[in-house]
C-alpha cells in the first residue's frame, strides 16, 4: 500500500491559498506534454480542457473514489447517517508504519473519515455495501470504466476501476444536480459530507486522491464543485509524476490558479 496516502488526509490542513488573475502563459497544464490537466464544467454546460490528452486519459481515482463510496453507503444503510462513528479495524487491517495516526487514534463519523481520508473505515464499508450493490450503483453512476472486478475493498487503489478528469466532472454534475439515482435523505447530506473551503463569495466540496499507477509514476488528484452565485462548477484535476510532494502539491495549486483564473475562487 502507499506511503503517502497521507497527503490525501491532509488536504483539511493546508492553507488556503489565493492567485490573482493570470494570462495563459502563467497556466500549468496548457501542452499535452505537461503531466497534468484541469477540466471545467460551467454552469451553462460548457466544458473546458486544459491538456484535452490527459484530460481523457482514464486513470485510477484513488481516495476521490471517496465520494461515490459514501454516498452509496448512506443509500444502501451500510452507514446509517453522518453521524454513525466507525472504527478502523486493526485486525482486519494491520496498521502500517506510513498511516497517520489520526487513522487509528480516535474513533470517526463519515465526514471525519472522508476529511482525514480513513482507508481502512473506507475499505469496510466498501465490504459492507457488498459487491452486487457496488456494481449497481457504479453503473447507474456510469462512473469511468465501472470496472469494480478486483478486490472489493480497494479496487479504486490503483486497481480495475479507472476515470477522466472528464468523466469525473460529469458525475459531479449530476451528482449535484441531483440527477443520480440517491436517495432525497442522502443527497440532503451531501455538502455536510463533502465540504472543504468557503471564501468570501464561494463555497467548495470537494476531495483529493494519490496513489501509484505503474512505472514508478503517481497520479494526484483534487475534483470537487464551486458553489458561486447559486450556480455551482464542476472541476477535475489531475497530476502525474514520480516525486511525491511535487505531485500531491500540484494537484490542488493547479485547480485553484485556474479557478483564479477563470474568476471563480481564490483570487486576490
Amino acid at each position: 500500500m502507499i506511503k503517502s496516502l497521507f497527503a490525501i488526509a491532509s488536504l483539511s490542513l493546508l492553507p488556503t491559498l489565493s492567485f490573482a488573475a493570470t494570462s495563459a502563459d502563467d497556466l500549468p497544464c496548457e501542452s499535452t506534454e505537461d503531466n497534468c490537466t484541469f477540466v471545467l464544467l460551467k454552469p451553462n454546460g460548457e466544458l473546458v480542457t486544459h491538456n484535452t490528452v490527459q484530460a481523457n486519459k482514464r486513470l485510477s481515482p484513488y481516495s476521490t473514489f471517496k465520494i461515490p463510496n459514501s454516498l452509496i453507503a448512506l443509500d444502501t444503510g451500510a452507514a446509517k447517517s453522518l453521524e454513525e462513528t466507525f472504527v478502523s479495524d486493526t485486525n482486519t487491517y494491520p496498521p502500517e508504519n506510513w498511516w497517520p495516526s489520526i487513522w487509528t487514534a480516535q474513533s470517526h463519523n463519515l465526514p471525519s473519515a472522508y476529511k482525514y481520508s480513513v482507508l481502512p473505515i473506507y475499505r469496510e464499508l466498501a465490504i459492507k455495501i457488498g459487491e452486487k450493490a457496488m456494481q449497481e450503483y457504479v453503473t447507474a453512476f456510469n462512473y469511468g470504466n465501472q470496472d469494480i472486478s478486483s478486490e472489493q475493498d480497494s479496487f479504486w487503489l490503483g486497481s480495475s476501476i479507472e476515470i477522466t478528469a472528464v468523466e469525473q466532472v460529469k458525475f459531479l454534475q449530476k451528482l449535484f444536480t441531483q440527477k443520480l439515482p440517491l436517495k432525497a435523505s442522502t443527497y440532503a447530506q451531501l455538502e455536510t459530507l463533502m465540504f472543504n473551503d468557503k471564501g468570501d463569495d464561494y463555497t467548495v466540496f470537494a476531495k483529493t486522491g494519490y496513489g501509484p499507477i505503474g512505472n514508478k509514476t503517481n497520479v494526484g488528484w483534487f475534483v470537487g464543485a464551486v458553489e458561486k452565485d447559486g450556480e455551482h462548477y464542476y472541476f477535475a484535476s489531475n497530476v502525474t509524476g514520480k516525486v511525491f510532494r511535487k505531485v500531491t502539491k500540484a494537484r490542488i495549486e493547479n485547480a485553484k490558479r485556474y479557478l483564479a483564473h477563470y474568476d471563480i475562487a481564490y483570487t486576490k
